[in-house]
């Protein structure tokens, strides 16, 4: 079985970056885990780390902007690309080699943007009954070996993320607004309480301040989480 930590947050909270800087760090040390400096003594014992998974947008850019601009026609389709790149992804890690790190995940899809959708009108009863089939097949045949063993939420308000989104300017992005992300908070909260409720560990970083410094404390933090705590 391979264990995997879900780092997780709205969109434009940083989570990309502080991924991109795990990643780094991990790469200059050959993935060695016990040369990585931490927060922690180094006579502790650290769990390892096969795999820092980047969440593989590119593989849904071009539907993504089009959910943006006609989301009703294209909700579905989109989730189904995620669900796809996600699986292909994850299959790709072999067991015994340490648990993964992976920006979103599976989960957070079905449990957090696919409710979104249904409460917006933007997938109906038939588009989750396919969604939710799809996901039961792939998480029971394909990615069996895999388990949730916690998420790191970064979290920032969603003011923050607004303007961060605005200043990074990404393509398709323009269009969401301060509303929508106040929701994408709250079906997180729902998510990660149900998640506590039934034991999975969660771990929550705030990114409210902008910078380096902000994005090096959350690494720490978080490399602190999945090699000691998680």
């Amino acid at each position: 079985m391979i264990e995997y930590i879900a780092i997780e947050g709205s969109i434009g909270v940083g989570k990309t970056t502080v991924v991109e800087r795990l990643t780094k760090l991990l790469t200059e040390n050959n993935g060695d885990v016990d040369n990585v400096d931490t927060n922690m003594k180094k006579t502790k014992k650290r769990k390892k780390v096969q795999a820092v998974l980047p969440e593989p947008v590119e593989e849904w850019s071009d539907v993504l902007k089009q959910f943006y601009a006609d989301p009703a026609r294209f909700s579905t389709h989109l989730q189904m690309d995620i669900l796809l790149a996600r699986t292909k992804q994850l299959f790709s890690c072999e067991e015994g080699k340490g648990r993964i790190i992976v920006e979103r995940s599976v989960d957070s899809s079905s449990n957090v943007f696919v409710p979104m959708l249904v409460d917006d009108g933007f997938m109906n009863a038939q588009d989750v009954r396919m969604y939710t089939s799809w996901d039961e097949l792939v998480q029971k045949q394909v990615l069996s070996h895999l388990s949730l063993g916690g998420v790191i939420y970064i979290q920032a308000s969603p003011e923050t993320c607004l303007r961060r989104i605005s200043k990074r300017s990404r393509d398709g992005e323009a269009g969401i607004a301060l509303d929508y992300l106040r929701k994408l908070q709250d079906s997180y909260a729902r998510w990660l309480a149900d998640i506590e409720k039934k034991g999975v560990p969660v771990i929550r970083i705030c990114m409210e301040d902008d910078g380096e410094q902000a994005v090096e404390n959350a690494v720490r933090k978080i490399l602190d989480s999945v090699l000691f705590h998680l």
